[in-house]
């Protein structure tokens, strides 16, 4: 039998959220620019929630994560979802700050 999979959409607050951090078009400092945010690890959490949403452990009462790894661009970074009536809502996410990271995994392999 198929995988329930479920419709999912991105809330206002992520998507300003994350705008703030990757300014489109990425940074002359190098940031990762919201374009690939969009097109890598939001792409990911949306469809882990999509399918994956029952299993995932709680945040807190109601509230799915799902936390990334080191991916090429991005920090580590933990997304939020609920179940809001028929679909799941992304709802925020918790992004390492670059220079955090790399600080306390003792440097950027790729640089």
């Amino acid at each position: 039998m198929g995988q329930r999979r479920r419709r999912v959409e991105v809330s206002d607050f992520l998507i300003e959220h994350a705008r703030q951090l990757f300014p489109s078009g990425g940074s002359a400092a190098g940031a990762a620019s919201y374009e690939r945010f969009e097109a890598g690890p939001l792409v990911a959490a949306r469809e882990f929630f999509a399918r994956r949403f029952d299993e995932a452990p709680e945040a807190a009462a109601g509230i799915k994560v799902w936390v990334t790894i080191d991916l090429p661009f991005f920090p580590p970074m933990a997304f939020y979802a609920a179940l809001v009536g028929d679909h799941v809502e992304l709802l925020d996410a918790t992004i390492e700050e670059p220079q955090d990271y790399w600080n306390l995994v003792d440097g950027d392999p790729s640089a």
